[in-house]
């Protein structure tokens, strides 16, 4: 026999674990399928936007009393928002204002938009109207593009990504990329 092991014994059988162990981990294991379960049958109830708020204003600026500071702005239900590096960008059919985070205007815009969209990346801002003529980019407080169509063509969809090239769709078909900004120049 030992010709065959080459002079070694056989590996003992290893032992199972004990019923308490095997047990418990049965639990564990129910216990995940089942609230997996509950999960997808109950997931069109559950809200989890809460987590999303949480990491978006945990570094909100608070005063003494932990609230939030706060300001007025002009505004309406038909009004487009969005967050460009810790500012609000508030764009309506009529205005693009961006305010600082105590209330301060940095860009106060008239302008006149049939369907304003609003899209940023990074601290790049995008206007423009949806079928309409009008296109601004916001960058660093400030304008830094701007593009008005000539008659009959009209900007369907546009926009930008972290390194500021802005992409459009013209009706016709195609596509145009450009940078919207490139070592804090102005585009032509």
């Amino acid at each position: 026999m030992d010709d065959m092991t080459g002079g070694r014994s056989a590996p003992k059988p290893k032992k199972r674990p004990n019923r308490f162990v095997r047990f418990l981990a049965f639990l564990v294991t129910l216990a995940l399928m089942v609230g997996a379960v509950a999960l997808v049958a109950n997931y069109d109830k559950l809200n989890f936007d809460f987590i999303k708020r949480w990491f978006s204003y945990r570094t909100l600026a608070r005063n003494d009393s932990g609230q939030a500071e706060s300001f007025h702005f002009v505004g309406d239900s038909s009004n487009a928002f969005a967050v460009v590096d810790g500012d609000l960008l508030v764009c309506s059919p009529n205005t693009i204002r961006l305010y600082s985070g105590s209330g301060q205007a940095f860009v106060d815009q008239a302008v006149s938009m049939t369907n304003p969209v609003v899209s940023t990346a990074g601290g790049t801002a995008l206007v423009y109207d949806a079928g309409g003529r009008e296109l601004f980019v916001y960058s660093g407080r400030e304008e830094v593009f701007s593009l008005t169509q000539e008659d009959g063509q009209a900007l369907l969809s546009a926009d930008v990504n972290q390194n500021g090239w802005l992409g459009g769709a013209p009706p016709r078909g195609g596509g145009v990329v450009a940078p919207a900004r490139r070592a804090g120049t102005r585009a032509q």
